[in-house]
């Protein structure tokens, strides 16, 4: 028998090695299928608050001497760039006379005037992009005699009775007219309601029995028009 030397044993060895993967290649049929990376989903976009949004604005001087307060809020909306709603006349004059206001010290001192007026401002987000609203809602349901204002529209958080309430109720779907059309048929002669179709809200005032009612009857509506757009 022929002894192999060390040069043949490491031949030997080195021509092994390099045929493993060639048979295993020949077994398969195929080369191993490469792993795709894993793509992560893109994260949401966080909607922005109202913090957030006037934070960005720039500090603005007041200088009004017994002015319209309607010319007070339309100079507000345009120097913090903010939207108002304010379906109310607000002949009362005002005097404002402050050097650069930021837009939230600003705010709070036009909500502390108007509440002396019998009404409130009542803030949110919406839109894309996103811009601060803000909504004039009335306070007084008769002289000295303040409204609460609430949030929502799930009527079993909205208790009957007899005393006044201001409640911002919040749709998706359904057409804004169509709406303020169906709850003037279940609200009181001396309810208030006012319709925002650009951040989606209606704000009613009335009796809570009466804003019961409604928020039950948006509620029906909102998901009648999402079911059938």
């Amino acid at each position: 028998m022929e002894t192999m030397g060390r040069g043949s044993i490491a031949r030997c060895v080195f021509t092994l090695a390099l045929a493993a993967p060639a048979a295993a290649l020949a077994q398969t049929g195929s080369a191993p299928a490469a792993t795709a990376p894993a793509t992560q989903a893109p994260a949401t976009a966080k909607k922005p608050t109202v913090e957030e949004l006037l934070a960005s604005r720039k500090p603005v001087s007041f200088d009004f001497s017994v002015a319209p307060m309607k010319d007070v809020l339309d100079f507000v909306a345009k120097s913090y760039g903010v939207e108002i709603v304010n379906n109310y006349p607000l002949t009362d004059r005002i005097t404002l006379q402050f050097a650069d206001l930021d837009a939230r010290q600003a705010i709070n001192i036009l909500n502390s005037s108007i509440l002396a007026l019998g009404y409130t401002i009542i803030e949110s987000v919406r839109g894309d992009p996103a811009h601060v609203v803000l909504t004039v809602v009335p306070t007084k349901a008769d002289a000295g005699t303040l409204v609460p204002v609430y949030y929502g529209t799930d009527p079993d958080r909205i208790p009957e009775g007899d005393a006044r309430r201001t409640q911002v109720m919040a749709f998706n779907a359904v057409d804004p007219q169509k709406a303020k059309d169906a709850l003037v048929s279940v609200i009181g002669k001396q309810a208030e309601i006012t319709v925002n179709p650009s951040n989606k809200t209606i704000i009613i005032t009335d009796t809570a029995s009466h804003v019961h009612i409604a928020a039950a009857l948006l509620q029906m509506l909102d998901k009648q028009a999402a079911e059938n757009p």
